[in-house]
């Protein structure tokens, strides 16, 4: 299945590392996400959370911010990107 943005959403890239000694992997992080927005035709600037914060914390501050953001503009649509689920929670429980 291949996402196409026919519905002028924003996109939402999450880029989160765990650990402070993971922090040169933001940038290749963010190009990745970047690149994948692009490729799924999405035309508006993107909204980048950046976080380092633990995969293990229930208390997440990225998806916070995420929802938080989302929250705050009731008419405006967004589409979520991550790398993978564990950008979200290691335990997918959480």
């Amino acid at each position: 299945m291949v996402l196409i943005d026919e519905a002028n959403n924003i996109p939402m890239i999450l880029n989160r590392v765990s650990t402070t000694t993971q922090l040169d992997g933001l940038p290749t992080q963010a190009r990745e996400n970047i690149s994948r927005v692009k490729s799924f035709g999405f035309s508006k600037t993107p909204v980048e959370i950046i976080q380092q914060e633990s995969g293990k914390k229930a208390e997440r501050k990225t998806l916070e911010d995420a929802l938080a953001t989302i929250k705050s503009n009731p008419k405006k649509n967004y589409t979520l990107f991550v790398r993978d689920i564990a950008r979200l929670s290691r335990d997918v429980d959480v």
